[in-house]
Order: structure tokens, then C-alpha cells, then sequence
């Protein structure tokens, strides 16, 4: 499957650093724009497997010229393959991101970056058992590389060499085990 979006939108939200804090402002224009295309292969009745791709740029106009909004990676990917049959359900999946700035400046306060790496890759595991038709048991890890990585940009320090910690980092590696059932 492929497909292709755009998207022009008016009085778009994004957030301005003031000091050391951030507010929500307007940006008079942002055009949003890419492709995606992906691909899923079925092995035989219960082996499959999938395979993504997703390029995004989206620009900011504030002041008359569109610029480039570095706070998204223009490259996200998802892979994964899967095991279904009557009692198991079985997904490795993978994503990843590629091309974030790792651009550093000073704001008059400290030092920030866009991104304190340029992509990221994590893998998540889900183990599904069903016991009866309404009675499952699950076990699921997520982000099994323990990447540090954030999906939206954001990182600060007092000095270039100390920026090393993303103001909003996703989850590390973690562990889910549960059960479900329905009546």
C-alpha cells in the first residue's frame, strides 16, 4: 500500500522557548507533506511479516518564509513479523526514526538541542496465550534495545558538552505481564 498526504493548516500550535520555559504559540502557516508506503507478506496461514516506510517535512510560517520544523525526524520506519494461530499470538515489532537535527545553540540561558541523536531504533515484543475463547494471559516488552531517544525534540544544558538528556524522553526498556478477560 502507498499513499501520499499534505496538509496546510492555519494558526498552527507549536511551543516557543522562553528561558528556560516553553509556551504554546501560534505559527501563521504550516505545511505538512510526504508519503507513506508499506508492504505485508503472509508466509502461510500463520507466519507474516510487514515492512513500512514514512518520510514527513513539515514548515513553519511565521514571518512570511517557510523554514523547516526540526523538532521531527522526516524518516520513521516500522517493521516486524508475526505468529497467529489458535492459541498464540506472536508480534516482533521494530521502529526506528532517521535524519533529526542534532543542531546545539544558545537561548540566553543554557544550551539546546533538537535531537541528542539523528535516529533511533527499538524493538517491542508481544506474547499473547489464549486459555479459552474470553480468557487470555499476555506478556509484552517494550523497547527491548533500551534506545534513548525522544519522538518529539527537546534537550538542555548549561554548556554544549553537557547536553546529554532529552527534556522529554520516551520510556526506557519495560515490561508488561497481565491477563484479560471478557464477559
Amino acid at each position: 500500500n502507498t499513499s501520499v498526504f499534505y496538509s496546510k493548516l492555519k494558526d498552527a500550535i507549536d511551543w516557543k522557548q522562553v528561558g528556560w520555559d516553553y509556551y504554546a504559540s501560534n505559527v501563521n502557516e504550516q505545511k505538512r507533506r510526504g508519503f507513506d508506503i508499506g508492504y505485508r507478506y503472509n508466509f502461510d496461514d500463520k507466519w507474516s511479516a510487514f515492512a513500512n516506510y514514512t518520510y514527513v517535512k513539515v514548515e513553519n510560517n511565521s514571518d512570511g518564509t517557510y523554514v523547516r520544523d526540526l523538532n521531527i525526524m522526516p524518516n520513521q520506519y516500522k517493521f516486524g513479523v508475526s505468529y497467529t494461530d489458535k492459541k498464540w499470538d506472536v508480534d516482533l515489532v521494530g521502529r526506528g526514526a532517521s535524519g533529526g537535527s542534532r543542531a546545539i545553540a544558545f537561548n540566553g540561558y543554557g544550551y539546546s538541542a533538537k535531537y541528542l541523536d539523528s535516529s533511533y531504533l527499538t524493538l517491542d515484543l508481544s506474547i499473547n496465550y489464549k486459555i479459552k475463547d474470553n480468557w487470555k494471559v499476555y506478556a509484552k516488552g517494550y523497547n527491548l534495545t533500551n534506545a534513548s531517544y525522544a519522538e518529539r525534540a527537546g534537550a538542555s544544558a548549561s554548556a554544549p558538552e553537557d547536553v546529554k538528556n532529552y527534556n522529554f524522553p520516551a520510556a526506557g526498556r519495560r515490561f508488561l505481564i497481565g491477563t484479560e478477560f471478557t464477559f
